[in-house]
């Protein structure tokens, strides 16, 4: 079977060379002016990418100063979406050019797409749900991976996976929990409001009170926080 494979490409791969040969000098002009235009859409990238990474650093500086590691995370996390979703629109200018440089008629395409877009949405309408609400939880920072949450007053538990599908609960029992993200009305976030303990110590009658009040004092001033 590969001797036959091999004796095939050999006997046309002339054949191959030909009608490559041919296609590139018949459209050298346009192949050509695409290559300009993707080194143009490439140094246009790069500037946004740098500007937005210029904004972010600032607002980094202004907004949280250089100590909230977590807050750090999330805006570098942010950034790093909007580069994908950058990435993704420069694209497909880059598939637009060509059509129209190939003179290939684009009403009929964009109907196409229109057509298999409108069946995906129906298709798939949940899912789209899911990530949509997914974006705005991430992108409001509701909930971290690592917190304790409460969901619609009804679950409870550690974030153990948050992505644009699905949040994962582990509740105290060490049960996992899979919520997806449209079925999230509210979080309750327990992780980051202040709380309250009170610790009960018990004394005998003939122990001096206020010296083992300075040493309690004194053991919480040097383990704090």
């Amino acid at each position: 079977m590969l001797e036959k494979i091999l004796i095939f490409i050999k006997e046309n791969l002339f054949d191959y060379y030909e009608i490559f040969k041919n296609l590139i000098v018949k459209n050298y002009e346009r192949i050509v002016e695409i290559i300009i235009f993707l080194l143009f859409l490439i140094a246009v990238y790069f500037l946004i990418k740098f500007l937005i990474s210029k904004i972010i650093k600032l607002a980094i500086k202004i907004r949280i100063g250089n100590h909230d590691e977590a807050h750090k995370e999330r805006i570098e996390t942010l950034f790093s979406v909007l580069r994908s979703i950058l990435k993704i629109i420069f694209f497909f200018i880059l598939i637009l050019f060509i059509l129209k440089t190939f003179e290939i008629k684009l009403i009929p395409i964009i109907t196409g797409a229109g057509v298999l877009g409108a069946a995906f949405v129906f298709s798939f309408q949940s899912m789209i749900q899911d990530i949509i609400r997914g974006w705005i939880l991430i992108f409001e920072d509701q909930a971290r991976k690592g917190e304790w949450v409460n969901i619609n007053n009804t679950f409870t538990g550690k974030v153990i996976e948050f992505n644009l599908r699905y949040m994962v609960l582990q509740d105290r029992e060490r049960n996992y929990i899979f919520l997806p993200n449209s079925q999230i009305n509210f979080i309750t976030n327990l992780s980051r409001s202040d709380k309250k303990f009170f610790i009960g110590i018990r004394f005998n009658k003939d122990i001096d009170l206020n010296k083992k009040l300075e040493e309690i004092a004194k053991f919480i001033e040097n383990n704090k926080a």
